[in-house]
């Protein structure tokens, strides 16, 4: 999930675009940039890299018109936990009943848990629709009822710190066979 970074930069010679932001996942000892030559409008959203790390420092540094860099940076190490969770779907791939169990594994590796499991469907060629929500992991899996034909379905997964794998789009397979689901005569 991004994250808002908020500062203040005051100088009367502020170079054009003088602020830069850098980041440090071993407590300080060594730093990337995160962007450069930005405005000092005092915001920047920063989406951060998938890790998770418990050492992570961010510093700024401003650049005056002399040539003069000014740094801040967080006060003490911070956790961040940005990995996308994991989810898949284990089945069925064909059901007699309208209403069927559909298995699914998930898993979270930034260990701050799932917050909800997204079910979706495939009606039509290139489109996605939201079919179910997931809030209970007491179990690994739910009872869904679907009309009777073929369904193509796929899932997601939220932790509670936000991440999120990527939802389907357009051009993106199920990773099931189609799910047929037929109605007892």
């Amino acid at each position: 999930a991004p994250l808002p970074l908020t500062w203040k930069a005051e100088d009367p010679h502020l170079a054009p675009l003088p602020i830069s932001l850098e980041i440090s996942l071993d407590q300080g000892n060594t730093w990337s940039s995160v962007v450069d030559n930005l405005e000092n409008t005092g915001y920047y959203l920063w989406h951060p890299p998938a890790l998770t790390t418990e050492n992570c420092l961010l510093r700024l540094a401003a650049r005056d018109t002399f040539g003069h860099v000014a740094y801040a940076q967080t006060g003490k190490p911070f956790a961040l936990r940005t990995l996308r969770p994991v989810s898949q779907l284990l089945g069925p791939n064909y059901s007699l009943s309208s209403s069927s169990q559909i298995r699914y594994a998930a898993s979270d590796p930034n260990q701050c848990g799932m917050a909800r499991l997204v079910l979706w469907t495939n009606p039509r060629p290139g489109t996605w629709e939201k079919l179910a929500e997931i809030t209970d992991f007491s179990t690994t899996s739910f009872s869904h009822t679907l009309p009777e034909g073929s369904h193509r379905l796929f899932l997601t997964a939220e932790d509670r710190m936000g991440n999120q794998s990527p939802p389907p789009g357009p051009d993106t397979s199920p990773p099931l066979p189609a799910s047929r689901l037929i109605e007892p005569s």
